[in-house]
């Protein structure tokens, strides 16, 4: 009789974290979370931080809830997070402060300058497959260069919010490819640092870390806090550290298939793989990046935005006393009376208005169109044009790629929302695949048993994510009404 495997997977958002422990028998992976725990930016004295030891603490406790569950062993630990942000490092690999937010009031203008300094984004872009933007890491670290920051001129090396939290685990400084390749400070090709230009704009180059491949061992936990745990064997993995690269390798296509993914949760990402990364001119100006996925090749994709709007006409109307759940909202919709009208989702007006129901309004009063009935129309309307915006940016991919796609795999919390999904099959005219539902912890998980030998390869993990978790098959309907309301843009 085979002996169960266990994995235990970090998911820390820019909200919320959980572990995940995934119980391999040999054929198939569940799943459980044995803790939860809230995150958010910290405002001291003008300024935003990441509280980096509270998540540390999370951590541990954590571990102490699966040592007391499922004894002192378990054969791999993995941590993913959201990009960009990170902590500083002086010679003695102490941590020299808390991590700033990405949204802190010392990267405003920092994009606009960091262009400037360049000759414009586009070299950048073409090097690195990352679009200069505020809260870019390659932005973040300029800023620091250009007000002199004492911690920059002190700093030995930095490492990657996850990076750091592995760092608090094994005691190692080592960060993980997949990750600061969203960075903007290597190259997308051959993985170097892009010595020439971070030194044209102040930014040393040796302070970039050491980098491992997803699948690499880190090491083991230290021996202080696995005696703290009540644990005695502990290996840390690094999985895709990325949680969108975790959320992409858990995508349970067939390889034979002709496939993009769409990672939807409060924000969205749509793409395809690809077996070298794409960096020309007409990727640039149709703003689609690229990063390094956990298996070696690379990701083209295009950012939207997600249930975010949905999320916080939700928010807003239950402060107002209604108390209305995600499946209400749901049905409403459903109910509504289709294509009453469209909005672009990605307007900044939408980016964090106070009042997300009254920007609507206004933007569709402004655009000429009437303002909706009621709740439910409103809500339908968010979703119509979101699954119109994922249409519009998966045509560019494969006009800029040439690849053909039959099918759309969908994965994260957004899989929750039947409606969307169906509406993405009927808007794009091909089916869409809905789960998992949890795909990066799942992704993390994958990349944890394909470094301790329990699985060989990316294509055997996601053939198991299939068999271990529900896909639903959303086929396309209505197509003509879909694609008369995407002509009329």
């Amino acid at each position: 009789m085979n002996v169960a495997k266990r994995f235990l997977a970090f998911d820390i958002g820019a909200s919320n974290g959980r572990a995940i422990v995934g119980e391999w028998d040999g054929s198939r992976l569940n799943c459980e979370c044995i803790h939860s725990f809230p995150n958010g930016p910290v405002e001291v004295c003008g300024s935003t931080y990441w509280d980096i030891l509270a998540l540390y603490r999370e951590v541990r406790n954590a571990l102490l809830a699966y040592s007391s569950r499922f004894g002192r062993r378990v054969d791999g630990i993995g941590v993913d997070t959201w990009g960009v942000d990170f902590g500083l490092y002086g010679r003695d690999e102490r941590l020299l402060g808390n991590p700033h937010h990405h949204r802190d009031c010392r990267f405003a203008g920092a994009a606009e300058e960091l262009k400037s300094a360049l000759g414009g984004g586009y070299d950048l872009y073409a090097q690195t497959g990352v679009m200069i933007e505020r809260v870019a890491t390659i932005t973040q670290l300029f800023a620091l260069a250009r007000d002199a920051s004492p911690q920059l001129e002190a700093a030995a090396s930095f490492l990657m919010i996850p990076g750091m939290i592995n760092s608090f685990l094994t005691g190692g400084m080592i960060d993980e490819h997949s990750n600061l390749s969203n960075t903007g400070l290597l190259d997308i090709a051959d993985g170097r640092p892009v010595s020439a230009l971070l030194e044209k704009i102040g930014i040393r180059p040796g302070i970039i870390p050491d980098y491992a491949r997803p699948g690499d061992g880190l090491g083991e936990v230290l021996a202080s806090l696995k005696a703290d745990v009540n644990m005695e064997s502990a290996p840390v993995i690094a999985c895709a550290t990325h949680d969108t690269a975790s959320a992409v390798v858990s995508v349970p296509a067939d390889e034979n298939t002709n496939w993009a993914f769409l990672s939807c949760g409060t924000w969205s990402v749509v793409g395809v793989e690809v077996d070298s990364p794409i960096t020309n001119r007409e990727s640039y100006d149709s703003s689609l990046t690229t990063a390094a996925t956990a298996d070696g090749r690379f990701m083209t994709r295009g950012n939207v935005t997600g249930l975010w709007m949905f999320q916080e006409l939700r928010r807003m109307w239950n402060q107002s006393g209604a108390d209305l759940t995600y499946d209400d909202m749901v049905a409403m919709a459903g109910s509504a009376r289709p294509f009453a009208a469209a909005i672009d989702v990605d307007d900044p007006s939408f980016v964090h208005p106070p009042d997300m129901a009254r920007a609507i309004a206004d933007y569709l009063r402004k655009t000429g169109q009437r303002e909706p009935t009621d709740k439910g129309e409103m809500l339908r309307i968010v979703l119509e044009s979101l699954a119109l915006k994922y249409r519009q940016v998966l045509e560019t991919i494969t006009r800029i790629t040439g690849l053909r796609v039959d099918v759309l795999h969908m994965v994260g919390g957004g899989v929750r929302n039947v409606l969307l999904c169906q509406f993405t099959a009927d808007a794009l005219g091909i089916p869409v695949m809905a789960g998992p539902a949890e795909a990066t912890s799942m992704g993390n998980l994958m990349m944890q048993m394909k470094g301790s030998g329990e699985i060989t390869s990316v294509k055997q993990g996601r053939s198991l994510l299939g068999r271990s978790f529900d896909v639903i098959e959303y086929l396309p309907s209505n197509t003509g009404a879909w694609n008369e309301a995407y002509a009329r843009g």
